[in-house]
């Protein structure tokens, strides 16, 4: 046990008749000294208060008095001790407990020199102004007046000059206790100036209870610090006096500001993150807090929704495989794990996300387990993947089964990919065409063909081509292989050409299914005409025939009458040499005497011969375009075309009509003349003529142009007369168009060049 000094004895002795709860304890918390209004303040006797008695005993005294702080676990009275010597040890401030029973205590403790616990305790149910009171006794005063960090200082209230200052005060404000006591507060500019402190004594004097607040103070060396102040006026030597204890917190609220701007910058970066984040209760599958672009993954339609099991979000599917992952998280086998899952929406929507997820350190051994949960929305991005491998099995299948095939060329013209399906046509594996350019595979005398011509030009002048017919050699067969080709240019993502994409379609057996069919046609054209010919020309020769017989048989009995059969084998000639010019027509070989001429005036002045020709019963009515211009035909030829016209028109209004003539200017590009490339683009005018009679199907309009062919019945046409507009036209270097539909009339547009001027 400790030997008590002759100071000790003399202080003990002093604290014995003092008003506060007084004990004093060594180093090993044994009681040394308690006075009279401990053992009162506990109900202690002094048998149970010999010096030497553990705390720990004067602690089951406690328990079984129940006088026991509220909260304190009975189970684990050293825990308790220990905490309360760590927090006497640490902050050795004035602190307040209550009681089970209800009864108040303030404890002030500090320690001794010798390790030991000094503890002073008093009643504050009745009033908690009494600790100025206790602390007038002068070496515990000291004790408790420097125990802890905690700057204080006894002012005169009026005046505020200084009683006594603690070793804190001296340190938060940079200077010495000796030059502080007996001086003002405002000599030594502690408030900054006067008004700071007459500010404090008008809120102590209208409260005068005491209280606690926030302020600035100023450091010998100006230096502005924030002190929370906790005050009391109480009275010495008669004197009303202002004890203030204050706390430098500068640091303190500058690592809160840091903290508050930091939170709010977390925050901020935490609810506009691009990816999902949320904070769970890893063992309860409970969410803590979520931001905006978790909540829109998981369909979380509730801002606050803190406690949302996270399995109830999942895809029923998906559920089972996450929980295997989460269990081996729970038990500590890994700390993260990572997968893909979908999220069912409120209203049956289902975002398939990737998650990754972590645990969260903890801050103490106590705290319960929490994991971070990162989404990234892959919905689309599978999606896209999907369609991207559907569309490339479904390319790879079409460039295996069909004809066509697909390259590209870099800038300078050669092959950096062809799809496999060029073997097929070419006979040559597309592996030996990287590298390599288009002319590389031509021959070495062979000549360019038109169309690739027209590709080379469209390649070098970086513009688009398509369908161009070009044929290649099969590289084992040597047979022509004709391809449809069409390309576009490419340009990387600065704007810079890059090369070409296109198609190549084998149309070999197209091209020599419609040469056979263009061969049978002719075949059938020649039959037809040789056919038709024969026909005229045998009745021609016929009629000749028979009158010369006539005209011989008259000569030779004497009988001057032969001159209508002569008549008659004349007509018979014209009318051969009618049907000679008619095919020469078709053929393209008629002499043509083509001249600058305005169209409309020359139908104009054969207005009346038209009317004549078509009769009353249809109604004849033109549009011709005001500024002409001039087209190059033969004048005469031209008449024999609209009249041909005219009178066909006629003949399909069985009971009258309406046939309308039209001439306006044309100018024609290449797409308009995709089926006619012989024809020339430029400008053309056109000529309309249109009727209101029984129209034709298509499998006739096929054929009108063809010599020979008619509609009409036997005797009123000989099938040459649309042949024959059509062989003008073509040998005028134009074209003619039918357009007709039964039961709503024709419509032929013949297209003749303009004149050059």
């Amino acid at each position: 046990m400790h030997k008590l000094s002759d100071l000790d004895t003399v202080l003990i002795d002093a604290l014995e008749h003092a008003s506060e709860a007084f004990a004093i304890y060594d180093a090993e918390l044994n009681l040394v000294h308690c006075n009279s209004n401990f053992r009162k303040l506990y109900s202690y006797t002094v048998e149970q208060t010999r010096p030497g008695t553990p705390v720990l005993d004067l602690l089951k005294l406690d328990i079984e008095n129940g006088n026991l702080p509220v909260g304190f676990d009975a189970c684990n009275p050293e825990k308790y001790i220990k905490r309360r010597r760590d927090f006497s040890r640490l902050r050795g401030e004035t602190f307040e407990i209550q009681l089970q029973n209800g009864q108040w205590l303030s404890i002030n403790e500090g320690n001794t020199a010798s390790g030991g616990l000094v503890s002073i305790q008093r009643d504050i149910t009745d009033s908690k102004r009494t600790e100025e009171e206790f602390r007038k006794a002068a070496d515990l005063f000291r004790t408790a007046f420097n125990a802890d960090d905690s700057a204080r200082s006894i002012t005169v209230l009026e005046t505020g000059q200084f009683i006594d200052v603690n070793r804190a005060w001296c340190a938060l404000r940079g200077i010495e206790r000796k030059d502080v006591i007996g001086k003002t507060a405002y000599e030594l500019n502690v408030w900054g100036g006067t008004e700071n402190r007459n500010l404090l004594i008008d809120v102590i004097r209208e409260q005068k209870q005491g209280g606690v607040l926030e302020t600035r103070i100023t450091r010998k060396n100006k230096e502005k610090r924030n002190v929370i102040l906790s005050w009391q006026v109480v009275f010495f030597e008669g004197e009303e006096c202002l004890f203030l204890s204050s706390r430098d917190v500068t640091d303190l609220r500058r690592v809160e500001a840091a903290q508050r701007e930091s939170d709010r910058l977390l925050r901020v970066m935490f609810e506009n993150a691009p990816i999902g984040l949320a904070l769970y209760e890893s063992e309860k599958y409970s969410l803590v807090l979520a931001n905006q672009r978790y909540r829109e993954i998981t369909g979380i339609e509730d801002e606050n929704a803190s406690g949302l099991d996270w399995r109830n979000l999942t895809h029923p599917d998906d559920l089972e495989r996450e929980l295997v992952q989460h269990q081996r998280f729970l038990k500590g086998e890994t700390d993260e794990y990572q997968l893909e899952k979908r999220y069912v929406h409120p209203d049956g929507t289902v975002r398939l996300a990737q998650v990754s997820l972590v645990s969260v350190q903890k801050v103490t051994p106590d705290d319960a387990l929490r994991h971070l949960a990162m989404l990234t929305d892959i919905t689309d991005r599978k999606e896209t993947e999907l369609a991207l491998q559907v569309s490339q099995e479904r390319f790879s299948d079409f460039t295996r089964v069909g004809t066509e095939w697909y390259w590209e060329m870099d800038q300078e013209m050669n092959y950096t990919y062809l799809s496999s399906a060029v073997e097929k046509s070419l006979g040559l594996p597309e592996s030996d065409y990287i590298g390599l350019s288009y002319l590389d595979f031509k021959g070495e005398n062979e000549d360019l063909q038109e169309a690739e011509k027209i590709m080379i030009q469209k390649c070098k002048a970086h513009e688009s081509f398509s369908e161009l017919v070009i044929y290649r050699r099969h590289n084992q067969t040597n047979n022509k292989v004709w391809l449809r080709v069409n390309g576009y240019p490419f340009f990387d993502e600065m704007g810079a050409f890059a090369g070409y994409r296109g198609s190549s379609s084998d149309i070999t057996e197209q091209v020599e299914l419609e040469e056979r069919l263009q061969q049978a046609q002719k075949m059938e054209v020649v039959g037809q005409l040789s056919g038709g010919i024969a026909h005229d020309f045998n009745n021609l020769l016929g009629v000749i025939q028979g009158n010369a017989e006539l005209a011989k048989e008259k000569i030779e009995l004497g009988v001057d009458d032969s001159l209508q059969h002569l008549s008659a084998i004349l007509r018979a000639a014209d009318r051969g040499a009618e049907l000679t010019q008619s095919m020469l027509a078709f053929s393209r070989k008629q002499a043509l005497n083509p001249t600058s001429i305005r169209l409309d005036e020359q139908i104009r002045q054969m207005e009346q011969m038209i009317r004549s020709a078509i009769g009353e019963q249809v109604l004849l009515s033109t549009s011709f375009e005001k500024e002409l211009w001039h087209c190059e035909v033969d004048p005469g030829k031209v008449e024999n075309v609209v009249l041909n016209l005219c009178i066909n028109a006629k003949d399909a209004m069985y009971d009258g009509g309406e046939l309308i003539l039209r001439l306006k200017n044309s100018t024609l590009k290449e797409e308009d003349l995709v089926n006619l490339p012989d024809i020339e683009p430029g400008r053309y005018v056109a000529l309309e003529v249109e009727d209101s009679g029984v129209g034709m199907p298509e499998d006739i309009i096929d054929h009108v142009f063809e010599p020979f062919f008619t509609t009409k019945e036997i005797g009123k046409g000989t099938g040459l007369g649309l042949s024959m507009v059509y062989g003008f036209a073509r040998q005028s270097r134009g074209f003619v168009d039918i357009q007709s539909e039964e039961e709503k009339g024709t419509l032929v547009t013949v297209y003749l060049p303009c004149a050059k001027r």
